[in-house]
Order: C-alpha cells, then structure tokens, then sequence
C-alpha cells in the first residue's frame, strides 16, 4: 500500500521525472487553455442571467 493516493508518492520513478511526455503535451496545453475558457464561458453566462433576473424584477 502506498503512502497516498497521489501517483508517485510510493516511489514510482516513472512519475519522479519533471518533463512530461511529447504524447501528452497536447492534451496538457489543450487543458491549459481550454479550462480558462469554460471558467469565462460560465461566469460570462451567470452574468447575462443576473441582468436578464434585474431587467425583469425592474418592469
């Protein structure tokens, strides 16, 4: 049993390395962009709800 949950944390050296795999750097960049944009989409969203919740309560 390993100490934690979190990959490597048992002693794995395949997970000890800083760089990261040429297969998984799109992924990772893709990830890296695509997160920020949801987040934005989503706050973008609630915004536009709440002033169609004002617009309504004002008439």
């Amino acid at each position: 049993m390993t100490d934690s949950l979190h990959p490597g944390s048992g002693g794995n050296a395949t997970f000890g390395q800083l760089q990261m795999s040429n297969e998984l750097r799109p992924t990772f960049y893709a990830a890296m962009i695509g997160w920020p944009m949801i987040a934005f989409w989503i706050c973008s969203l609630r915004y536009r709800v709440r002033l169609l919740e004002r617009k309504e309560q004002e008439s």
